[in-house]
C-alpha cells in the first residue's frame, strides 16, 4: 500500500516533486520525498507538521533532509516527535501537510492526510465593484476530512494593500 503526494513549489518554481507514503509490513511508514531540480551541495530539512498550509502548525515529525544532489530522502515514520506512535493508517488521516526548506526559506510543501484535496472544487468570478480594475476568482475546494479550503486570487490590486474577504447571507442584489 502508498499514498503519493504532490509538493507544489513556493520559493522556486522548478523545484516541486512528490512525497509517497508507503506501508511497511510492521504498520510503520516510509516516507520518501523525491525533488526535481535540486541542486548539489544543498541539504534541505523537510518536516510534517500540524494543520493545513493555510493554518500553519507545528513541527510533529522530522523527516530526514533531502539531498540536493539526488532531490531524495527517505525517512522510516512510526512515531510523533512527542513519542506517540503512528501507524500507516493513522498517518493518511493525520490532519497535517510536509514541507521542506532551506534555512527559513520553503521550497516545496503539500497538504497530507485528512487534508488532501478530493478534487472537488468550484471557482466563482469576482466583479469589480469600487475600483473597475480589482478583479479576480474565489476557488472552493473540498479536502478528504470534508472541510473546504477557499482560495481569493485577485488582479489590479495596490502593492501592499491588504483587503478583508467575508461571506454574506443572501444574494449581492438583496445585501
Amino acid at each position: 500500500d502508498n499514498k503519493v503526494y504532490t509538493l507544489t513549489p513556493v520559493a522556486d518554481p522548478a523545484v516541486s516533486g512528490t512525497a509517497t507514503f508507503a506501508k511497511r509490513k510492521n504498520g510503520t511508514t516510509l516516507v520518501t520525498v523525491d525533488l526535481e531540480n535540486t541542486q548539489a551541495g544543498q541539504s534541505h530539512p523537510s518536516h510534517i507538521h500540524a494543520n493545513t498550509i493555510a493554518q500553519g502548525g507545528s513541527i510533529v515529525i522530522n523527516l530526514k533532509n533531502v539531498d540536493g544532489a539526488t532531490g531524495l530522502a527517505l525517512s522510516q515514520v512510526d512515531s510523533l516527535n512527542n513519542g506517540m506512535p503512528i501507524t500507516y493508517e493513522e498517518l493518511l488521516n493525520f490532519n497535517g501537510y510536509l514541507n521542506v526548506h532551506t534555512g527559513s526559506t520553503f521550497v516545496v510543501q503539500g497538504d497530507i492526510g485528512a487534508n488532501e484535496l478530493t478534487g472537488d472544487r468550484k471557482e466563482y468570478t469576482m466583479i469589480p465593484v469600487a475600483d473597475p480594475n480589482v478583479q479576480g476568482t474565489a476557488t472552493f475546494e473540498k479536502r478528504k476530512k470534508g472541510t473546504t479550503l477557499v482560495t481569493i486570487a485577485l488582479e489590479g490590486t495596490q502593492e501592499g494593500a491588504s483587503h478583508a474577504s467575508h461571506f454574506h447571507a443572501n444574494t449581492i442584489a438583496e445585501g
